[in-house]
């Protein structure tokens, strides 16, 4: 457990209330020690507050704390003193503990200057310089054509397929000026942290000399172009992650451009806020209802038509019917993509799901579950079914397919390829009646992205990619995942998905702790989409609009300003986001691929999207090695994520957006910042960022504060009672002064037993003490004696000044004459001492020299006169009183026979 100040803090009440408690209880102890029988009225009282006051009496159960025989309002009322003295203890200890220094952004604002911070770790040593690259774009396929926005003449002639260009004065591959000034318009100058289209760069960059053998571009000359080389790989790392330009999310995919700058000046660091440029994939994927299932064997079965051969160490390898033949839909789904709208509404689920159907058919004919939709009328159509659900379909396995094939995952553009039909080596195992080929599945492709390259290259294209995802399998005989032992049984689902690309705002949170002037202490705590205050704070998106084909040109897209959403040639929407325009079967074919290591043109945010899109796929990647191995195969760990994002189909979508945003992170970098493009602009462009500067903050636990709450509310209680008692009971401060008065045990022994007139309970302290705080009591015996300030007349039993212990009887006690007989005549003045003598009762009244009066059952005959003459009895225990005799106070000891 770490020591916090909260927890020093709390114990160090700890020990100063276990010294609070020990000291004044073994100073009572000392004090008990020293304190004698016979010391003045003033010290017993001093002496009883400390005793009184302390812990003993509760730990020798004394009277003091006794619940016998006591009034229970008097009794709650002082119980509640050490409860809530224990409870003042608890809340002095445990309420401290909450307390930690803490290092938080504070409320205050300020605007302080950035400067770049480099990135030590790979990406940053494998980014290069810029140099004097520049945008390079070329367009036409086959032949060259002069690209959009562009002022080069190129005549074409013959057929698309066929066709040749003249070219009077050659083409020029750099982007011109005009083009990037309009694409880049809506952040140019703007003190903005948000990239445009421009500002995403290759992370390496190089030279090529017309890779498709155009010579009439640049005169022949090299241009630039991007580098592709996977640097590094966090797709197990699930969290945002900040590198060289690009602040990359790995939870839920999407990279963000920026040129990472930091704040100075704050030794703590810092918070702040910026919008960000995003790109980021989204993916809906289908449920087929079939799965692949197979089991592990070390054995080597013998190849037959009706089940699995090779050496494989896989038998039983089945297509299980899930409800994907048996229970498919008979109608097929229309489903017209609304073009129009694809910017708002991309309707990727509607896609993956018209690829799942015509996926599930087309395997379904292979195996002759049910009959083709080719006939002229459909009446024929599903003129039967075969299949039912949990029903298998043995499949061919390649002869060099191996086991670990199976255990991993695969996304493939290649739909149905789990058939393994073209497998030429073997004899046919499917009827196949309809002799469909994978021409049939490739089908599948365009009708799912909706756009191919001889579709026009507008706004209302966007580009969409179609898989077929076979889940990493997981285990169906409840055994251990992590190993494929023999003859366990395994299944993989079947999945189609959908993948668009998106670019949007986001506003992106750092923090820093200034420890480093490199982005090693820069941290992204929160993506979130950027909140507009109202539709017309959009910012306004332009896409090229040449209407050109597809297979020509890969359009151009970016933030403009409101100057240019008229522009011919373009289309702008004002809204959060766009959907990235082209079509991923013409991708290639004029800006090159990953898998070359090497583009043809240094146009990243046309090429790297669609580029990372066609990489992903894990059979092109194992096959040619230019990327990290995505299917778990090497890496257990990975196999594990694969294996719980796959098994529902609304997981399944964010395998492929982790593993494209892995390839992209590789692959490019955001070159605006805080300073500007590549911080080379003018301190008048640079954006003005408030951050909020870290400062050592004391903070609280709140769960440590409920002693103290209680405490609070218990003296509320407490107040509150005091004020009702004050205001209805007529409660004041003479009543404290009455009960300190009242439980003075000084005052009440000399009160009791004292002279009467010079002490009761009704005088004042300062008066108490100079009459009788000096007078000296004796507590040694049963009963108090005053040892001083009485009247010598010891010859007539009376007590004198000297201190009564002894004189005719051992007990302690004086011997006292008889008293002679005296009459009755005032029994109203003074207070009446009563005894017994020989069984009769008596009262003595000592007013006026008086003597005793007879008492009855009825009580005393105050008019009636009576001779007392008893014989002095032996003497007892009995206190002694006080008397008035010739007008003086005496120490009277009455003869009787009642017990103490």
């Amino acid at each position: 457990m770490e020591i916090t100040v909260g927890y020093a803090a709390g114990f160090i009440a700890l020990a100063l209330f276990i010294v609070q408690l020990w000291c004044p209880t073994i100073v009572t102890f000392i004090l008990a020690s020293i304190l004698r029988d016979k010391e003045t009225a003033a010290t017993w009282s001093v002496a009883a507050r400390a005793v009184l006051s302390s812990h003993w009496p509760f730990m020798l159960r004394a009277e003091s704390s006794s619940r016998s025989h006591v009034r229970t309002a008097v009794y709650l009322a002082s119980i509640s003193l050490p409860t809530i003295t224990v409870i003042t203890a608890v809340t002095s200890v445990v309420t401290p503990i909450g307390l930690y220094e803490d290092v938080r952004p504070s409320r205050k604002i300020t605007t302080p200057s950035f400067a770049y911070a480099g990135d030590p770790s790979a990406f940053g040593l494998a980014t290069g310089p810029r140099l004097n690259h520049t945008f390079t774009r070329v367009c036409g396929n086959p032949a060259p054509v002069t690209c959009p926005g562009e002022t080069d003449v190129s005549v074409l002639e013959g057929a698309r397929i066929t066709e040749n260009g003249s070219y009077p004065f050659g083409l020029k591959s750099r982007v011109s000026d005009s083009v990037i000034s309009v694409f880049s318009s809506g952040t140019s100058g703007a003190r903005t942290t948000v990239s445009n289209f421009f500002d995403i760069e290759w992370r390496q960059l190089t030279w090529v000399r017309s890779l498709v053998a155009d010579p009439v571009y640049d005169n022949g000359t090299a241009r630039s172009a991007g580098r592709f080389q996977q640097i590094d790989s966090s797709i197990l790392q699930n969290e945002y992650k900040v590198v060289e330009g690009l602040i990359v999310d790995a939870k839920d995919g999407g990279l963000g451009f920026r040129n990472h700058t930091l704040p100075t000046g704050l030794p703590l660091g810092a918070e702040w806020t910026e919008d960000i440029l995003f790109i980021e994939p989204q993916t809906e994927c289908v449920n087929t209802n079939l799965t692949i299932e197979f089991t592990v064997t070390t054995e080597t079965p013998s190849y037959s038509n009706k089940t699995v051969g090779a050496s494989t160490g896989i038998r039983d390898l089945v297509l299980t019917d899930r409800g994907g033949f048996s229970e498919l839909n008979r109608t097929y789904p229309l489903f017209p993509f609304d073009r129009d709208n694809s910017q708002t509404n991309p309707e990727l689920r509607i896609r993956a799901y018209k690829a799942a159907w015509l996926s599930n058919v087309y395997a379904a004919l292979v195996l002759n579950v049910t009959n083709s939709l080719g006939n002229t009328n459909y009446s024929k159509s599903w003129s039967y079914m075969t299949s039912s659900m949990d029903k298998t379909f043995p499949l061919s396995v390649l002869s060099s397919v191996t086991d670990d094939q199976y255990n991993k995952l695969s996304i493939t553009t290649t739909f149905g390829d789990y058939l393994n039909f073209m497998d030429l080596s073997k004899p046919e195992v499917y009827p196949n009646p309809e002799k469909l080929t994978r021409a049939n599945f490739s089908s599948i492709n365009i009708l799912c992205e909706g756009a191919g390259g001889g579709d026009r290259a507008n706004y209302t294209n966007i580009f969409v990619s179609c898989y077929q995802i076979r889940g990493a399998p997981t285990r169906v005989d409840g055994g251990y995942e992590g190993t494929l032992e023999a003859g366990s049984r395994w299944t993989s689902p079947i999945l189609t998905c959908a993948t668009a690309l998106k670019a949007s705002i986001k506003t992106v949170r750092f923090q820093t702790d200034g420890h480093s002037t490199n982005i090693s202490t820069l941290r992204a705590t929160q993506i979130a989409p950027k909140e507009y205050a109202s539709p017309d704070k959009y910012p306004i998106w332009g896409i090229e609009n040449s209407n050109a084909w597809l297979r020509d040109v890969v359009p151009i897209w970016g933030i403009i300003s409101k100057a240019y959403e008229n522009l011919p040639g373009i289309k702008a929407l004002q809204q959060p986001s766009i959907y990235l325009p082209g079509s991923r079967g013409a991708f290639s074919a004029r800006t090159g691929s990953l898998s070359s290591l090497q583009m043809e043109v240094n146009l990243p945010a046309a090429q790297f999207p669609f580029a990372a899109l066609e990489a992903l796929s894990t059979d092109e990647a194992v096959y040619h090695g230019y990327v990290s191995d995505y299917t778990g195969v090497g890496s257990m760990s990975m196999l594990q994520r694969w294996r719980e994002l796959g098994r529902t189909a609304e997981t399944a979508g964010q395998i492929i957006n982790l593993i494209w945003t892995d390839i992209s992170t590789s692959a490019v970098c955001g070159s605006r910042g805080v300073l500007g493009r590549r911080n080379a602009e003018p301190p008048e462009a640079h954006a003005k960022i408030h951050v909020r500067p870290v400062r050592r903050q004391v903070r609280y636990r709140l769960a440590f504060a409920i002693p103290a709450l209680i405490l609070a509310v218990i003296a509320l209680l407490v107040t509150v009672a005091a004020g009702v008692i004050a205001c209805f009971r007529g409660a004041r401060i003479r009543h404290v002064h009455r009960a300190l008065r009242q439980s003075s045990t000084g005052r009440l022994v000399t009160s009791l037993i004292g002279p009467p007139g010079e002490s009761d309970l009704k005088m004042g302290s300062k008066e108490w003490s100079v009459k009788n705080g000096a007078r000296e009591v004796d507590l040694s015996s049963l009963v108090p004696l005053m040892v001083s300030g009485l009247k010598n007349d010891s010859d007539s039993g009376w007590g004198d000044q000297e201190e009564f212990r002894g004189g005719a009887s051992s007990d302690g006690y004086s011997s006292l004459k008889e008293r002679p007989a005296v009459t009755v005549t005032d029994t109203t003045t003074t207070p009446l001492q009563q005894y017994d003598d020989d069984g009769t009762g008596y009262v003595y009244n000592g007013q006026n020299n008086q003597g005793y009066a007879a008492v009855s059952s009825s009580g005393v005959s105050a008019t009636t006169s009576s001779t007392v003459t008893p014989d002095p009895p032996a003497p007892q225990v009995v206190p002694l009183q006080w008397v008035m005799y010739q007008g003086e106070p005496y120490l009277y000891y009455p003869h009787q026979t009642q017990k103490n």
